[in-house]
This record gives C-alpha cells, sequence and structure tokens, in this order.
C-alpha cells in the first residue's frame, strides 16, 4: 500500500518534470488501482494551476475534514466565475459549463483524496491488542460542594444513618468535607457496581456506568432520587403525619430518570436508564408502581408482579419480563436471551468500556449465553463467535475499540 505523503510528492514532481522513469511507474500504478486520482492526475496535467488546490494538503493535519472540503469549494467557485470573465461572449455557454464540469471533477478527486489521506493518518496508530481488560476504575462520591471522595473498592458499599459511612461502620471521609451538605452524586465506573442504603433504608444496588443523585437526609413527606443508568431498588415502606386530616400515610419514594417519574410505595425493582438507550425500562418483582412518562402527562400506567414498562420518545407500553434476564446484573452474571448482536455488545460495552465500531451490515444474530462478569473479554467473545460472528480487538489514542468484521 503506497504512502499518500508519497504519492502527493510525486505528483508534484510530475508536475515540475522532476520525477524519475521509476517513480512516475508508481504513480501510475496507483492511479490505475484508483479511477478518481487517475482523473485528477490527468486534469492536472492540462491545467497546472489547479496544483495550488492540491497544495493545499499541506495543512491539513492543522484543519478538519469539513473545513477543508469548505475552503476548495469557495476556490473552486471563484475560479469558476474568473474564468467567465476572460472567456469570449459566444463561448460562454458553452466553456463555462466545460469548465465547471472540469472543476467539479477536480473538487470531488482532491476531496476523495483528502478523505484517503485522513483515513490513512487515522489508522496509522492503531494498535491490534489480544484483551481490553476489565477498567479498575473506583466508585466516587460526588457532594454538591464540589468536592470529590474516591471510594474504598474493597468495602463492600455506603449506609446512610445519622451520617456517612460504608456498610461495615467504617467511615468515609470526614467531617469537615460532609458538613452543610445536601446532596450527593454516588458515580459507577465500567467495570464496577456498588451497593447503598439510604437514610430511609431503601437498598440500592447500583449497575455499571450508573449514577445515583440522593439527598443526606430524605424531606418528611417526600423521597426523591435521580438515576442514569441501572438499578435495582428494595424500597422500605414509612409513613407521615397528613397534615389535612392529622392522618398517618404512607411516604411516596419517587425515581426521576430521563425519560419517567417512577411513583413507589414499598415494593423491589429494577430501572434500566442508561443515558444512550433509546428505551428506559422499569422490572417490578414484587410490590406496586406507577410510571409515567416525565415530558407527557398522560402517558401514565400501574405494574403489577412480573410486569415490566417500556418507555421510548413516543410511546409507553407494558410487557412481561424474565426475572433471572433483567437481574443477572445483580448477581454479577451476563444473561443472552434472545439478545441481538448490538444488545449484548452494549452491555458489554458498559462493563469493559470499548467502542464499538461493524465493518459492514449489523449481523442479525440472537444469543443464548449465561456468563460471569469475571471472564475475560476474549472468553466472552468466544462464545457470542459460536453465533458467526468475528472481532478484532484495537487500541487507538488510549482507547480500546471493538470491531465487528465482516
Amino acid at each position: 500500500m503506497y504512502n499518500l505523503d508519497e504519492i502527493l510528492s510525486l505528483l508534484q514532481k510530475r508536475i515540475d518534470g522532476s520525477i524519475s522513469e521509476e517513480e512516475l511507474t508508481i504513480l501510475e500504478n496507483y492511479a490505475s488501482a484508483n479511477p478518481y486520482f487517475h482523473q485528477l492526475l490527468e486534469k492536472i496535467g492540462e491545467d497546472g494551476v489547479l496544483w495550488d488546490d492540491l497544495v493545499e494538503k499541506l495543512e491539513l493535519e492543522k484543519s478538519d475534514n469539513d473545513s477543508w472540503e469548505e475552503r476548495l469549494k469557495i476556490q473552486t467557485i471563484r475560479k469558476i466565475r474568473d474564468h467567465e470573465i476572460n472567456i469570449p461572449p459566444v463561448k460562454l455557454k458553452r466553456m463555462s459549463w466545460l469548465r465547471i464540469a472540469s472543476l467539479l471533477l477536480i473538487t470531488l478527486s482532491i476531496s476523495t483524496l483528502f478523505i484517503l489521506y485522513q483515513q490513512s493518518r487515522n489508522s496509522s496508530n492503531i494498535e491490534i491488542v489480544s484483551e481490553i481488560p476489565t477498567p479498575s476504575s473506583k466508585a466516587i462520591l460526588r457532594l454538591d460542594n464540589g468536592k470529590v471522595i474516591e471510594l474504598n473498592s474493597a468495602k463492600s458499599g455506603l449506609l446512610i444513618d445519622n451520617g456517612l459511612s460504608y456498610v461495615d461502620g467504617t467511615s468515609v471521609g470526614n467531617d469537615s468535607e460532609l458538613s452543610n451538605i445536601e446532596m450527593l452524586s454516588l458515580e459507577v465506573p465500567k467495570g464496577g457496581n456498588y451497593h447503598l442504603v439510604l437514610g430511609d433504608g431503601t437498598k440500592v444496588w447500583l449497575n455499571s456506568g450508573s449514577v445515583l443523585k440522593y439527598p443526606l437526609k430524605f424531606k418528611n413527606n417526600e423521597r426523591l432520587v435521580e438515576l442514569s443508568g441501572e438499578g435495582y431498588f428494595e424500597v422500605s415502606t414509612r409513613y407521615h403525619q397528613d397534615h389535612a386530616d392529622q392522618e398517618q400515610v404512607r411516604t411516596p419514594f419517587l425515581i426521576h430518570t430521563k425519560r419517567q417519574i417512577i411513583e413507589v410505595l414499598g415494593t423491589a425493582f429494577n430501572v434500566e436508564a442508561y443515558a444512550d438507550d433509546k428505551v428506559e425500562k422499569t422490572s417490578l418483582v414484587h410490590g406496586k408502581v406507577r410510571v409515567r412518562e416525565a415530558h407527557r402527562p398522560a402517558g401514565k400506567l400501574n405494574l403489577n408482579p412480573g410486569e415490566q414498562s417500556i418507555i421510548s420518545n413516543s410511546a409507553i407500553e407494558k410487557t412481561q419480563f424474565n426475572t433471572d434476564d433483567v437481574l443477572g446484573w445483580k448477581d454479577n452474571k451476563f444473561i443472552f436471551n434472545n439478545t441481538d448482536l448490538s444488545q449484548a455488545l452494549n452491555v458489554l460495552s458498559r462493563w469493559y468500556d470499548f467502542d464499538v465500531r461493524y465493518e459492514g451490515e449489523i449481523p442479525q444474530s440472537q444469543f443464548y449465553a449465561e456468563i460471569n462478569r469475571s471472564n475475560k473479554l476474549t472468553t466472552v467473545l468466544k462464545t457470542l463467535e459460536k453465533g458467526g460472528v468475528k472481532f478484532r480487538m484495537e487500541k487507538q489514542d488510549n482507547r480500546f475499540r471493538l470491531v465487528v468484521k465482516k
């Protein structure tokens, strides 16, 4: 494969007449394999002034694709206008269209050459790797005063009970860090999960790549948290005195996500609400919840045990679900049950933290597997490859990427 920097250098030599026979052969071989470049080669030979456009390639690494092509278009239009001014009136119509066609061909050819160049440069720092490791980042606690506490990965979870501590009773941070704090955000990195006991006794398990925002102390008549990602909740039953009739009433527990508001009276359920997913799902294990769309008050429904709500940008619907499939992550497992490839890779990317690229169309494959999340990614992929899908692992600019091969 020829280096495009070398090809452009040879092209310049061809124009100024300093190219050797051997170099000319290389240039012609490249042109024969690239039709657009072949046309470009011919046109530049006919009109040397167009070399000015190609010389701008030397600035490519200082500019992006869009801005470079925009400059090229502006120059092309300017040359068309300048040429029309110098053409005798009788030949204007015929010659200007020939000129326009020629210049547009050059624009297309140089743009194509630019794209090939960029692809060549971008691929030059891609490293093929044999494994994508599970991230080792720790969960963090972000306080509303801007401070960040890195949580001890050896501890099993957090407990809010007249303060903040790990579930084994050891302290988190110091008293000065937590003074005057009202809201906290627990952020779980990819490749991890975390357990939390809120101030009302509600237990929460957070999956990989999730964020839960909650108060250090709930209001008397309302319990409100915000979730991005996936969490399993066992909500405790609490009561407060209604000021109107002086009776004890249940204190609602509300979960706000991007697309929905979940109202709970005392129950166990799973919420899947990742920001990059097209839908959000709430799956009720036992008890009762009411789900309503955040931006469309009329869209709401009640769930009974075994039912799951699915909310998209345009609709809300209800269906049945398999508890083992939905809660597999809580038992540290990947559960694929008639799962399509893109969905399976989304799940894996949230755990192993990699990007996904498809070399062709997304294969229409369904997968059935139960895999422990402690496995290496290569072990998981071997299971998926039994379905006829092939993968390649890459690293570029400190980011891992999984490529689904044709």
